[in-house]
C-alpha cells in the first residue's frame, strides 16, 4: 500500500510538474498547478506565495467552492522568514493545532498562525518552502479542514520535490519577465532613436533648404 502511494505521488507529481515547466509567467505557473496539487495531496486548498528580487513577493491562492482570498499579509512576517530556513534545511512542516512545536517556529507566532488558521476555517497545512541551489523562491501552503488525517511521509517527501521542481519553474518564469522587461525596453529606446533623428532630420531640413536656396541664388 505504501508503494502504491508513492507510484500515485510520484506520478501526479510529475503531472504537476509538467504543467508548471512549461508556462512562460508566474500566473500561468501558478494556474496550471494549482487544482493539480490540490487533488494529488487531497487538500481543500492552498495557497502559493512566490518572492522576487526587490523583496516583493506575490501570492495565489484555491479553495474549493470558495471565493475571495483571506488577507496573508497578516502572517507574511512569520511564513517569509520560515520559507528561507526551512528552504536552506530542505523541510516540510505539517503544522496543526497538535503539531504546532516546528524547528524555529517561537511559541507566540505558533499561535498567531493557529489563530489565523481558525479564522479562515483550517485545521491542518503543510508548509513547503521553494527554491533552486541556494536560494528560496517562495512558498507552497497546502490546507486541509482538520488535522484528523495526518500528513504522511510519503506526502511530505513528495511535496519536497514538488516545492525544488516549482522552485525552478517560479525561477525560469522570472527570469522569462525579466528578458522581455529588457526586450521592451530596448524596443522604447529604439523607437525613441528613430522618432530623435526623424525630429533631427525635419529641423534640419528647414536652414539647409533655406541655405542652398540662397545659394543657388
Amino acid at each position: 500500500a505504501e508503494l502504491a502511494e508513492k507510484v500515485r505521488m510520484a506520478t501526479e507529481a510529475r503531472e504537476i510538474v509538467r504543467r508548471a515547466s512549461g508556462a512562460p509567467t508566474l500566473d500561468l505557473v501558478l494556474a496550471a498547478c494549482r487544482e493539480t496539487l490540490v487533488e494529488c495531496f487531497d487538500a481543500v486548498g492552498m495557497w502559493l506565495t512566490a518572492f522576487d528580487e526587490h523583496g516583493g513577493a506575490t501570492t495565489t491562492s484555491y479553495a474549493r467552492g470558495a471565493d475571495g482570498e483571506p488577507p496573508f499579509s497578516e502572517i507574511d512576517d512569520v511564513v517569509v522568514r520560515l520559507a528561507h530556513r526551512y528552504w536552506r534545511d530542505q523541510y516540510v512542516a505539517p503544522f496543526s493545532r497538535a503539531n504546532a512545536a516546528q524547528p524555529g517556529l517561537p511559541p507566540e507566532d505558533a499561535e498567531r498562525l493557529l489563530a489565523f488558521l481558525d479564522r479562515i476555517g483550517i485545521g491542518s497545512v503543510l508548509f513547503v518552502p521553494l527554491g533552486a541551489g541556494g536560494r528560496c523562491h517562495g512558498f507552497l501552503v497546502l490546507t486541509r479542514v482538520s488535522d484528523s488525517r495526518a500528513w504522511t511521509e510519503v506526502e511530505r517527501d513528495a511535496a519536497l520535490d514538488i516545492g525544488r521542481d516549482l522552485g525552478r519553474a517560479v525561477a525560469n518564469a522570472r527570469q522569462l519577465e525579466r528578458e522581455r522587461a529588457v526586450a521592451d525596453r530596448l524596443r522604447k529606446l529604439d523607437s525613441y532613436s528613430v522618432e530623435v533623428v526623424n525630429t533631427l532630420g525635419h529641423e534640419l531640413r528647414n536652414p539647409l533648404f533655406s541655405m542652398s536656396a540662397n545659394l543657388e541664388l
